[in-house]
């Protein structure tokens, strides 16, 4: 499903469209005469066919809108009437109607408890309550009357709650204006098939991204690796294939979208939604090590050190490069560097911007993971 929401600055409404992403039919919800403009773009840009709108109150004043949408593109116009004859060419709008826009199902259900509006408009996903929109019937207010900004949560792992308000979230808003209690990863794969719906992305970028997606959803939504997306794209060169996943991240970044990313790999523009770093499997095994060398001794191991505690299958030179990779993990998110200790333990053998005799405590408590043995 094609699905946009619209923000009138002036008078602080809101609207929404739907369409089918197969048929390319299309319906309004509550529109704004004030959003015409915005309309038109997105319906002519995208090819669409809008054959409905829907008021979820007998508002005589969105009515305006309706009428020149009815006037420029046809179609029908639903409204719960508020005395007979009261919006003139409306169908009456009741609990228990449905009505079909292309392969989309719209069914006329009652108000949520509290819910404003006489009626409300439910689609797979999604329920448009007058003056607000739930998502995956997870009773969340998205946008009401006081104009607050959406909120940005998951239960996945790889974006934290954000304080309403933060600039970096305004894009999301224009394609979804509520993710909570949603996993990032699924968000990322539903606006990945949204690029692919409105063909912005190039027929190569189109194969790997419909790769992605199948992998993802036979994964439970983990995210492949790039070895795991080659096997199943054999003509496509290991160095092309990240090539054209670079040029899909930037693309979706473009539109406001979540950038995909592959296992083991976040973009910059997904950290950027995050308050720490994320390790991999191989980095807390390092710094697991790490921590019991220098809880231990009381100062910073050396990489010979950490790699004697792990066994002879992780080499100095493994140990150095994990080291190295957060480190740089680190610096994005201006935190203090890890420090290894020359072998003699008189000078680290890189500096980093940490003094030695703030270890442990300051600088162990930087590293927000569980520190659990591995069995």
């Amino acid at each position: 499903m094609i699905f946009r929401h619209f923000a009138d600055s002036r008078t602080g409404g809101h609207s929404y469209l739907i369409a089918s992403s197969t048929t390319r039919q299309a319906a309004i919800v509550n529109p704004s005469v004030d959003a015409l403009s915005q309309y038109t773009k997105v319906v002519d840009e995208l090819g669409l066919q809008l054959v409905a709108t829907f008021l979820t109150d007998a508002d005589e004043v969105r009515a305006a809108g309706v009428q020149a949408l009815l006037g420029r593109y046809g179609g029908q116009a639903f409204a719960p009437a508020a005395r007979p004859g009261s919006l003139e060419g409306f169908q009456v709008a009741q609990a228990g109607q449905s009505f079909a826009v292309g392969d989309l199902t719209v069914d006329f259900v009652p108000p949520p408890p509290g819910g404003a509006g006489r009626v409300a408009y439910q689609v797979p996903g999604y329920t448009f309550v007058g003056t607000s929109l739930t998502m995956d019937a997870a009773g969340i207010p998205a946008v009401n009357p006081r104009g607050d900004q959406p909120t940005c949560s998951s239960t996945g792992p790889s974006v934290s709650p954000k304080r309403v308000g933060d600039p970096r979230l305004a894009n999301l808003a224009q394609d979804r204006s509520s993710i909570g209690a949603i996993p990032i990863e699924r968000l990322i794969m539903e606006d990945l098939q949204a690029s692919l719906a409105e063909s912005v992305l190039t027929p190569k970028e189109a194969r790997v991204a419909e790769v992605y997606i199948e992998t993802m959803k036979e994964r439970g939504l983990k995210a492949p690796s790039a070895a795991e997306m080659a096997t199943r794209l054999p003509d496509v060169d290991r160095t092309a294939l990240h090539v054209i996943v670079h040029n899909i991240r930037w693309k979706q970044i473009d539109l406001g979208r979540l950038p995909l990313q592959l296992e083991g790999q976040t973009s910059k523009w997904l950290r950027g939604l995050q308050t720490k770093p994320e390790f991999t499997s191989h980095e807390q095994e390092f710094l697991r090590a790490y921590f019991q060398l220098l809880q231990q001794r009381n100062r910073p191991p050396s990489g010979p050190e950490i790699s004697e505690t792990l066994g002879t299958n992780r080499s100095v030179q493994w140990v150095r490069k994990r080291a190295h990779t957060i480190r740089g993990k680190q610096r994005e998110f201006k935190m203090p560097e890890l420090i290894l200790a020359r072998k003699n333990h008189e000078k680290s053998e890189e500096e980093g911007n940490v003094d030695h005799k703030a270890l442990p405590s300051p600088f162990r408590g930087r590293f927000d993971f569980e520190m659990r043995p591995q069995h």
